[in-house]
Order: C-alpha cells, then structure tokens, then sequence
C-alpha cells in the first residue's frame, strides 16, 4: 500500500507539472463551457423543452472528457514514458507492474473527478445546471466509461512505439469523435448518412448514456450504448494487455 500511494503521489506531481495536460484537463473543458453555455444559455433542449442546453452539454462535455483523459492524456504519457525507459526501469524493479498501471490511471481518473466537479460547481454557479438523474446510476455509467476508454488509450499505446504517433492518433480519434459524439452539437442536426457513422463511435454511446441519465432519463432506454460499452470494454482491455510493451519495439 506504501508503494501504492508512493506512486500516486509522484505521477500526480508529474502529471500537474505537465503544462499541456493540465491545461487540457482543467481549464479547457470550463472554457469550453463557458463559451457554448454563455451563447446557447436559454435554448431548449430539442426534445426535453423543460431543459436548458447546459444541462444536456455539461454532462455530455464530462462524458467526451473521459474520452480525452483515456485516449489522448493517459495513452501519451505511457507512450513518453515507454520512450524515455521510464517504463523499462520500472520493469526491473520489485514494483508490481499491476500496480504501477493502477496507479498511473487512478491519477488520471481522480484528474477527471477534479475536472467534473470544476465544471459542475461553475454551471451550477453561473447557469443553474439541474441534475435530475440517480447518482449511483450516473456515477457507475461514469465507471464504465472509464474501464472502455482507458482501455482504448492503453490499447492505443501499445500498438504505436513512438510518444508522437500515439498523441496524433489519439487527438484525432478524440476529435473526431467528439465532434460527431454530439458532445459539441446535437446529432440531431446531423445529415443521416453522418447520424449513422456518428452511431458506431464508442464515445457517442457514453455521451448518450451519460447525458440521458444526467436528466433523469431511465436506464433501459439506452441499454444499446450500455451494452456497447461493456462489450468495447470485455473485447479492449484483453488486447490492450496483449500489446503492451515497456520497451520501445
């Protein structure tokens, strides 16, 4: 438990020294916030006219958010220290290794705690954000999240060797994804050639989900991005420990 907390005290160290990442996981998603809630503050939610926007997109931004901290934070700091043979020296180590990726993704994780209860506390304060859902239900859908995607991003740092390659592809899969999740605008406006492509990217299922149950919305009515979630979850973290490597390949 020492070497535990040993642990998690210096890659939060080094993770909140880090600039970039912790620009990008802090203040850009308030920002962002800031800005699409301050322009779309009293529109409707299409289909829930008892909703304002900033109750469908400060849920929707936490969920896309995990996205970011699996696919683009914590897939490119294993990809760096794997490059730097920081991994290499921990391989030689009487650490676990188990518990040295544990620990590297709790600090992620509790970075995204910090993140969501930043930009709830702002909407509440400045937008009077409403959260009508359970919060066991969203707090274990936000879990799940969690396992899917972090295993993705773990997936995607063993695939590439190089620290450069692994945060282009995964900024781009990000991106990409979080402007067709309907994070950043209502797959409801979508053309339906592009509703449907939008349909089969894992982070649209957890903004869904995510979002949906935020306004009280019941569980069974998205039991297709649930189990999508699961089944992305079952199938990645296998083959995300299959490929992993602690040296450069």
């Amino acid at each position: 438990m020492h070497s535990y907390i040993e642990i998690l005290l210096i890659e939060s160290k080094l993770f909140i020294r880090s600039r970039a990442a912790s620009f990008f996981a802090f203040i850009f998603p308030v920002i962002l916030f800031l800005v699409f809630g301050s322009i779309f503050r009293d529109m409707p939610v299409w289909n829930r006219p008892d909703l304002a926007y900033v109750d469908f997109f400060a849920p929707a931004l936490i969920g896309a958010y995990i996205g970011q901290g699996g696919l683009v934070n914590l897939a490119s700091f294993i990809a760096f220290y794997r490059q730097e043979g920081i991994l290499k020296r921990y391989n030689v180590s009487p650490l676990p290794l188990a518990k040295y990726l544990i620990g590297l993704a709790t600090v992620h994780f509790g970075s995204l705690l910090v993140s969501s209860f930043i930009l709830i506390v702002t909407g509440r304060l400045i937008f009077g954000l409403q959260f009508l859902g359970n919060v066991f239900l969203v707090a274990s859908i936000g879990v799940l999240g969690v396992c899917c995607l972090f295993s993705l991003g773990f997936l995607i740092s063993g695939l590439f060797s190089s620290s450069q390659t692994v945060l282009s592809v995964g900024q781009f899969l990000f991106l990409s994804m979080f402007f067709l999740s309907g994070a950043a605008v209502p797959r409801e406006l979508f053309p339906e050639w592009l509703y449907t492509i939008s349909s089969f990217l894992p982070l649209t299922h957890m903004v869904e989900i995510f979002s949906g149950l935020w306004v009280g919305e019941p569980l069974f009515q998205h039991k297709i991005s649930l189990l999508i979630l699961i089944g992305l979850s079952l199938v990645a973290f296998p083959l995300a420990i299959r490929s992993f490597s602690w040296e450069e390949k």
